[in-house]
């Protein structure tokens, strides 16, 4: 009840109706069929094994309609574990058709992730009127209290560590913010943060404090309607037949940047 365990196994298949031949190395449309093999094909799989687990804090100081606040902590570790498989050398994919490596690196890596959720609580405005006007919400279970929830900051980091690769074991830092103003607002901002030093002409390989590499940002909006509407076929004892319509309404707009220099 205190942590998930979560394991996998993915497999993947690549299969090429022919092998093909580059004959000119300058020019994808050279590549041609050398001979009438049908049905090749190259495999690739990986495990892997995460727990993880949530911590909460709540804090209800009950000031109008604000009636609290909570703050989860979702804690990861995973282990991700593939072979390095290179067995069908003969077998080279078309790149215009389907342009895949049947190569696989070796992975022996350590996952780690954290997330950061701050949800609010309050009342609804009905419930918010009703305790206004002093209506007793604790005798009349048609009247008891209806709140709503919003998450308004979430926050998720994650990193791996390889320790198959001889250097540059960790791989790039990568981090989510996202802003909820209400349930039809939400921007978010992602963060690509590298460890390593490529434009300062120090060791690549070495480990730095991290160093923004990539951002992006995106705004969201949705709009939703409904109701109903009299179809004008009549019923008995009821006048007419009234059908609910909803639609619904979403946007959203982007923008990023990677840093190829210093």
């Amino acid at each position: 009840k205190v942590f998930n365990v979560t394991p996998s196994l993915n497999w993947n298949n690549y299969w090429s109706d022919s092998e093909w031949d580059l004959t000119d190395s300058t020019r994808h449309s050279a590549l041609e069929p050398t001979n009438g093999n049908f049905g090749t094909m190259a495999n690739a799989f990986n495990a892997q094994l995460q727990t993880d687990t949530k911590l909460y804090g709540i804090w209800q100081p009950h000031w109008g309609r604000f009636t609290g606040i909570r703050h989860v902590i979702s804690p990861a570790v995973g282990w991700v574990w593939a072979p390095e498989i290179d067995t069908v050398e003969s077998m080279v994919l078309h790149p215009l058709i389907h342009p895949r490596s049947t190569y696989q690196e070796e992975q022996q890596s350590l996952r780690l992730a954290l997330g950061n959720d701050f949800d609010l609580k309050y009342l609804s405005k009905e419930s918010a009127q009703l305790a206004r006007s002093g209506g007793d919400t604790l005798s009349n279970s048609f009247q008891k209290p209806r709140y709503e929830h919003l998450k308004i900051l979430s926050l998720y980091t994650a990193t791996n560590y390889n320790f198959a690769k001889s250097d540059s074991n960790w791989s790039d830092l990568s981090s989510r913010l996202t802003l909820q103003f209400s349930n039809a607002y939400a921007f978010t901002i992602n963060f690509g943060h590298t460890l390593y030093d490529s434009w300062g002409g120090g060791d690549p390989t070495e480990v730095v404090p991290p160093i923004l590499k990539s951002w992006s940002y995106s705004f969201n909006r949705s709009l939703q309607w409904g109701g109903r509407f009299n179809s004008g076929m009549p019923q008995l004892l009821k006048g007419g037949e009234w059908t609910p319509w909803s639609t619904s309404l979403s946007y959203s707009y982007g923008m990023s940047a990677q840093r190829v220099s210093s």
